[in-house]
């Protein structure tokens, strides 16, 4: 898609983003000679992001209650150059087909890509790609965040929701949920808890036999469907739609801009320089199910996943 220079285009004003941190799950990668006695502990498997505000990686603790309340769409990842990594990031969009993305290298100023993914999917550098991304109510922490979703913690979500509706005699194939419909349900929404036990599988997120090892925490499947919950987790929901569709507004005018402006609508990232430095530090003792946590109000209650699906 090309881009030409046009008057300038009134932007209504923008609220701030309604979410802090990209948490990001590291799989705790381990060498097949190691693989055999590995722990997840030991791999630095887990949960976390960069706080940019207190400048330093925080971790997540398990169990971890994450609600799906949306779900976006952007670039990101990290190359490497000569002796350094680069670290990229576009900003969020809702449909990848129409939604102009502007990707950014970490340190310059103006974008390196901007246009349709199709477009711009042939010029990204290796590592830089497709990411998708939950939108997730964080039950202890009482705000929202955002879920970097890997190609191995998504597939690993589709076989516990498959694992859950497979019930009374029902058989579901992992390969046969959408992760990208779980929000096409009315009046349900997604309750995942990610729980402090992990299972060791290799790469296709089999049971590991040999070869190269992952770890990735045992996942409850819920589902909340109370009246007064679904109204405030609807609510909060509206809240990142509303952002998201004035930050499109953004950054589809800022791309139509002369190539000579180079003021830059702030994309808002993920944080890469410290993704390789600190490990997540859980640990891989079992931990015993509890009823789900309440707020004050009662928020949110759960109830088990009935098996009904969006797909």
């Amino acid at each position: 898609m090309n881009f030409q220079p046009t008057d300038t285009v009134e932007v209504p004003e923008q609220q701030g983003r309604p979410f802090r941190l990209f948490i990001e799950y590291k799989g705790g990668k381990t060498p097949s000679n190691f693989a055999a006695t590995a722990t997840a502990h030991q791999a630095g498997a887990g949960f976390s992001a960069y706080d940019k505000e207190a400048e330093q990686r925080v971790q997540f603790d398990l169990p971890l209650d994450l609600i799906v309340i949306g779900q976006a769409f952007g670039v990101a990842g990290v190359t490497k150059v000569a002796d350094r990594f680069e670290g990229y990031y576009s900003n969020l969009v809702r449909d990848t087909r129409t939604d102009i993305m502007r990707v950014f290298c970490r340190g310059i100023n103006r974008p390196q890509h901007q246009g349709v993914y199709k477009d711009i999917k042939p010029q990204l550098p290796m590592g830089v790609g497709f990411q998708h991304y939950f939108i997730v109510w964080n039950v202890a922490a009482k705000e929202i965040h955002a879920l970097q979703l890997t190609v191995g913690l998504s597939n690993h979500i589709k076989r516990a929701i498959a694992e859950a509706a497979s019930v009374g005699g029902r058989k579901v194939r992992a390969d046969r949920v959408n992760i990208f419909d779980l929000l096409t349900m009315e009046n349900r929404f997604y309750y995942f808890r990610f729980q402090n036990e992990f299972i060791k599988v290799d790469k296709e997120g089999s049971d590991w036999l040999q070869g190269e090892a992952y770890f990735y925490p045992r996942v409850k499947v819920m589902t909340i469907t109370d009246a007064k919950q679904v109204e405030f987790l609807k609510a909060e929901g509206e809240k990142f739609q509303n952002w998201l569709s004035l930050d499109i507004l953004k950054n589809t005018t800022a791309a139509m801009m002369p190539s000579t402006d180079t003021t830059q609508v702030q994309a808002q990232q993920p944080l890469y320089e410290q993704q390789y430095k600190q490990p997540a530090q859980h640990s891989n003792a079992k931990q015993v199910d509890v009823p789900a946590p309440s707020f004050d109000d009662g928020f949110p209650t759960s109830e088990p996943f009935n098996g009904d699906l969006p797909f």
